[in-house]
């Protein structure tokens, strides 16, 4: 998966092609957004109000260039751009660290040449990691968090809660395949194994010595290798109105069992032996039929909001992939019809 400075402009009309749709991590404006109109609040303000939600929120990505709809919210088309000579890279560099209090760590500004419809001109991508050092304030002297598809003025007792951001632990998990193939065994009417990796982030300064921790794994899914996880089957998703059948994987995190999970730019994995857990799909992706598995996590930490995120595998034609983008509950139970038509939840 690359990273939004690595993005080119196949990265952007891949989003366009997928219909994506904004998030809290997501932020489309269209290219005349950076530019000064008369009778409009200066740009400088807009800037600092969009980079510093995301900052205090979750992180994310804010795109310069993109049309979205405005009654879906989705990726509807790239606009003509921005003129690079006119509307520089380091003009919006230093609109973001001269506009924002105190100063944001980590933003990075990938400048994308367009190549249709205006060839010359160019995108811009945001990228704007989740801080620690909370909260930053807008020109404005407002403080902003994202909420759905826009950037909203917070609560007073919000604001205080950012103060205490960095003081305890933020832990995210991130699942990897270490190979896209997958054998199909079709007199067994199941693959071969096939490797799911995962790890874990702590985007905090402070560690956090215990954890409790819940992998959710589609119960459509094989597992094999569990690790040192304990398996409970038989567990449903509520989501709304509706189940999802799941495997239960939990471990307690605890030292001196396990070191600290400290914040560090090479994650830890969450087995002991480092290895991944061995996983066996059905063999329906074998004939050409897309399937999609939900995959997913829930963690606590002392005094940390107990987090979770969900995820897809996708399997097709003896191909497995690992979607790009981790879904909230609301917003999986908000797609779910779409993700998961009935008839492909046969188990």
């Amino acid at each position: 998966m690359k990273n939004p400075w690595e993005w080119d402009v196949n990265d952007l009309l891949d989003m366009v092609k997928a219909g994506t749709q904004e998030s809290i991590e997501l932020d489309f404006k269209e290219s005349k957004a950076l530019l000064n109109v008369k009778g409009q609040k200066d740009v400088r303000y807009e800037v600092s109000k969009d980079v510093s939600a995301l900052a205090n929120s979750a992180g994310g990505v804010l795109i310069y260039g993109m049309v979205e709809d405005k009654h879906t919210h989705v990726a509807a088309s790239l606009d003509a751009g921005s003129d690079p000579k006119v509307i520089t890279k380091e003009w919006l560099q230093q609109i973001i660290n001269s506009t924002i209090h105190q100063k944001i760590e980590g933003v990075r500004v990938n400048q994308i040449p367009l190549t249709n419809p205006k060839p010359g001109n160019v995108a811009y991508v945001v990228y704007v990691p989740q801080s620690t050092r909370t909260p930053h304030q807008a020109l404005d002297k407002k403080f902003y968090k994202r909420y759905e598809f826009e950037s909203v003025p917070m609560e007073e007792y919000e604001v205080r809660d950012l103060y205490h951001r960095s003081e305890v632990p933020d832990l995210r998990i991130e699942f990897m395949l270490q190979k896209t193939e997958v054998i199909m065994n079709q007199e067994m009417g199941i693959s071969e194994p096939f490797r799911l990796g995962a790890n874990i982030f702590n985007n905090a300064i402070e560690p956090a010595n215990h954890a409790i921790i819940s992998l959710l794994i589609d119960a459509r899914l094989r597992i094999e290798q569990p690790q040192d996880f304990k398996v409970h089957e038989g567990a449903v998703m509520n989501l709304g109105v509706k189940q999802h059948p799941v495997t239960l994987l939990r471990l307690n995190w605890s030292i001196p069992a396990k070191i600290p999970i400290f914040q560090h730019p090479y994650p830890l994995s969450l087995t002991s032996n480092g290895e991944p857990f061995m996983l066996r799909t059905p063999t329906d992706g074998r004939l050409g039929k897309h399937v999609s598995y939900l995959v997913g996590y829930e963690i606590g930490a002392p005094r940390m909001p107990f987090k979770k995120a969900y995820t897809l595998l996708h399997v097709k034609s003896g191909y497995i992939t690992l979607a790009n983008e981790y879904f909230g509950l609301d917003e999986l139970i908000d797609k779910y019809d779409r993700l998961f038509p009935p008839k492909t939840l046969i188990m």
